[in-house]
């Protein structure tokens, strides 16, 4: 099991957190270098997202991730890490840093 607040600080250059909540829900606040994929359209941003050598999928709770890594298994990627026990809910419990905007 992956815990993102340990590893945000170990994440290479080729690491990608995937945050498949909707736009407006990822707007409201996520992780600092973190890119939206809804998991409505995960299936368009393989072909991207296979550049990366890790990503690590996650959401508010965990159901959407767990859904978006079948997708994106089923689309060939590799060294998914679906994190399913630290989403936003529980990142935003702990009153961890978040970003507010698009970007």
């Amino acid at each position: 099991m992956f815990h993102l607040k340990e590893m945000l600080g170990k994440l290479g250059p080729k690491d990608l957190i995937v945050d498949v909540r909707e736009p407006d829900e990822f707007a409201e606040g996520h992780l600092q270098g973190a890119k939206n994929c809804p998991l409505s359209h995960i299936a368009a941003y393989a072909q991207e997202l296979s550049q990366y050598d890790n990503l690590y999928v996650h959401c508010r709770a965990g159901r959407r991730a767990v859904g978006a890594v079948e997708t994106l298994k089923q689309a060939g990627l590799k060294n998914l890490h679906c994190i399913y026990e630290d989403g936003m809910a529980a990142w935003e419990a702990e009153g961890l840093p978040t970003v507010k905007g698009t970007k």
